[in-house]
């Protein structure tokens, strides 16, 4: 307990480029992010993506909210535009997830830890029918509470 509310400003939070992806016209289209605050109990961020930014399926060991402030993303569940709030449960897998003609910023929680857990083989199947590339991007540091993440057993 910290005794008090903690503020953070966002601009004082450093940006991380969390995807890049070249899409199939050619276009590398990104995610960054700034994970506002962490601790072994909650991970809180900010995200924007460019318009046709793609995140890969995955899912959360934690509860997960997610606030769309602008632009609009959709998944096969659906479309979530500006003023939408998704939650998903720990343990729920979503996505692939794109972004909408304006692009996205969303604003989001993890409790728990936040680890996150991928179906790498979903992905790049994915991947390959829409003909786009996976493009690497550095590896965020990451406290030795969450883990680098976590791949699915292979999907059938």
């Amino acid at each position: 307990m910290r005794g008090g509310p903690s503020i953070v400003d966002l601009e004082d939070v450093p940006w991380m480029e969390v995807s890049k992806i070249r899409l199939s016209d050619g276009r590398v289209v990104g995610i960054k992010e700034k994970w506002i605050a962490m601790s072994p109990r909650y991970v809180a961020f900010y995200n924007v993506w460019d318009p046709g930014a793609i995140t890969p399926p995955h899912g959360h060991t934690g509860d997960h909210g997610i606030f769309v402030i602008d632009g609009s993303v959709t998944s096969p569940d659906g479309e979530a535009r500006a003023g939408s709030h998704i939650m998903l449960e720990w343990g729920d897998d979503f996505g692939p997830w794109t972004a909408g003609d304006e692009g996205c910023t969303m604003y989001g929680w993890v409790a728990g830890n936040g680890a996150p857990f991928f179906d790498i083989e979903r992905w790049h199947r994915y991947l390959d029918e829409i003909g786009a590339e996976e493009m690497a991007v550095p590896m965020p540091a990451m406290p030795i509470w969450i883990g680098t993440g976590h791949v699915l057993p292979k999907s059938e």
